[in-house]
């Protein structure tokens, strides 16, 4: 889009949400700052149901922020967010934070109505694999690449 001499920002707002790829249940809020406290706000909310709240185990994968680009990236762990910036973000012209959190809240509902799980190809042995290569020594790593 063109951004014009008098172009204002109107804040920022961010999504922070969980989804459950297997069940393709989706758990959302919008808030104005990420924090610890927000994140841990959400893990309660979703571990305070069930089947998760009853589970022996429950994987959580965590996007670090910004350092999370590419193709590599949206295929392991932002599907929902790469599908939420694509359908209801762009193009990123709102005239308030409240129109932001309006789309993606609107967005999220939509989502839930219509997702469907998915079929992961990671399997367990998968993960046991990059489990054992993250647990080689930082040293060993630099030599293998060489």
């Amino acid at each position: 889009m063109r951004i014009e001499h008098e172009y204002q920002r109107q804040g920022v707002c961010a999504h922070l949400a969980a989804r459950d790829v297997h069940r393709a249940r989706l758990f959302g809020k919008v808030v104005e700052e990420i924090s610890i406290a927000v994140f841990d706000a959400l893990v309660a909310e979703v571990m305070s149901q069930e089947p998760y709240r009853a589970a022996r185990r429950v994987c959580w994968i965590v996007d670090g922020g910004t350092i999370h680009r590419g193709q590599r990236a949206i295929d392991r762990i932002e599907i929902y967010f790469s599908i939420l910036q694509r359908k209801a973000l762009t193009p990123a012209d709102f005239a308030s934070q409240d129109a932001v959190a309006e789309r993606i809240l609107g967005f999220q509902d939509h989502h839930r109505a219509v997702a469907r799980p998915f079929e992961s190809k990671f399997t367990r042995r998968d993960l046991q694999q990059l489990l054992q290569r993250w647990a080689i020594p930082h040293d060993q790593l630099l030599e293998n690449a060489a």
